[in-house]
């Protein structure tokens, strides 16, 4: 059997969705889960009658930051909801409300506002790559150009705009992490637009079914694999799970044997991609860290997993992500497992100085496994240095990702 026939099988023909924008928003934000957000774009662009490039600034959504920081949850969850209310497309706002909601512990709304925004950001991101102006990334606001910047990793130079084959077009010359200077193009034109509803007009778009998923999954090898790390801060009956920030309180936590997680870095604003890093005590904790029906996976799956995909010698090119890592290390993310370099909290002993601190975002990619002996736990890792999968016993006061199988 092929690798998707399993899927294919029971692909049901989906309903013709509606042209306008109206009714296909309500359908989204009825389920998100799904979605062809690429139609939406397109609907808003085409038949809204609110298409304006230089009309909005994202300043009063990352306004509500500051709102955050100083104590005033409600009033910043309100005020970032106000920015939706103005415009629903806003993928920063819906990044930030899911931010939000996550502290808060409310994790339909988190999981509702991350499975909307990153619809909207991968089907802006399949809109072309930017390099030429035939390939110029369709946007619908001058933020969405500041988004692709920040997802690409690039450092704005300057910005022009100007007629490019009857098409405005703004470009912007960036620098890479590398220093390397190019121009990015953007189709901010009011009439030539390719249509984003078709798939033949997108560049590297996912398939509707993969748009905006909230737990995607995908069967590779023998196993059914989650596509993206486990960012939840409840257990499996809905009690929280304590969010540790200091050093000090990971330690302890640690010590005294309590399940505990961590953002990335302790970002918050890492989360909604990277997911969160859990001690191997909220792994392993009775109330269940995963949801119904999946189950950590033990070191023969890790096996079936790389072996499928070639061995550990050369998995995890296929397992890395195709951007984000250090010093050109993204992969080919050929088997769709999309393994983000969220880095670790490592963790030697108590005394140590290194005790708590973190491998960082862009460096390496840990999950815990099922296998533990001791006050030890096996882990699997990928680096940006090479395509190798390594298998690590680590101390169980560490924190990493989490994938499940089934």
């Amino acid at each position: 059997m092929a690798l998707f026939d399993f899927f294919k099988k029971k692909e049901v023909p989906k309903p013709e969705l509606p042209k306008d924008y109206s009714s296909l928003l309500k359908l989204a934000r009825n389920n998100p889960q799904g979605f062809d957000f690429n139609a939406l774009r397109h609907a808003f662009i085409t038949n809204s009658g609110r298409y304006n490039p230089y009309s909005r600034s994202n300043r009063p959504a990352f306004a509500t930051f500051d709102l955050w920081e100083s104590g005033q949850t409600t009033q910043a969850v309100q005020a970032i909801e106000n920015c939706l209310h103005e415009y629903y497309l806003n993928i920063d706002a819906h990044l930030i409300a899911s931010m939000f909601h996550s502290q808060l512990g409310n994790i339909p709304l988190q999981m509702f506002h991350r499975s909307f925004g990153y619809g909207l950001l991968h089907a802006l991101m399949a809109t072309g790559d930017g390099k030429s102006p035939e390939s110029a990334f369709v946007v619908i606001d001058i933020p969405e150009e500041y988004t692709i910047l920040n997802e690409l990793k690039l450092t704005k130079i300057s910005h022009s705009s100007r007629v490019v084959n009857n098409t405005r077009m703004d470009i912007l010359k960036v620098n890479d992490k590398n220093g390397t200077t190019s121009e990015i193009y953007f189709n901010v034109d009011f009439k030539h637009k390719p249509d984003l509803s078709q798939p033949s007009a997108r560049a590297g778009a996912p398939p509707p079914s993969d748009a905006g998923l909230i737990m995607p999954a995908k069967r590779i090898g023998n196993l059914e694999w989650m596509m993206s790390n486990l960012n939840s801060n409840k257990f499996r009956n809905g009690e929280l799970i304590p969010g540790v920030k200091s050093d000090k309180e990971w330690i302890l936590a640690g010590k005294e044997k309590r399940p505990a997680w961590c953002y990335p870095d302790n970002r918050s604003d890492a989360g909604p991609e990277h997911g969160l890093l859990y001690n191997y005590y909220a792994v392993t904790d009775p109330r269940g860290l995963l949801p119904e029906g999946w189950r950590l996976p033990a070191e023969k799956d890790w096996l079936d997993l790389v072996n499928t995909l070639g061995g550990r010698t050369t998995a995890g090119q296929q397992l890395k992500s195709t951007s984000g890592w250090n010093n050109n290390g993204s992969g080919t993310n050929q088997s769709g497992f999309n393994a983000l370099p969220s880095g670790g909290r490592i963790f030697e002993n108590a005394e140590s100085a290194f005790a708590a601190s973190f491998t960082g975002i862009g460096t390496i990619a840990n999950w815990w496994s099922a296998d533990e002996s001791g006050v030890q736990a096996w882990a699997y890792s990928v680096i940006f240095m090479g395509p190798q999968v390594s298998r690590m016993e680590l101390r169980k006061e560490a924190g990493f990702s989490v994938r499940g199988v089934k």
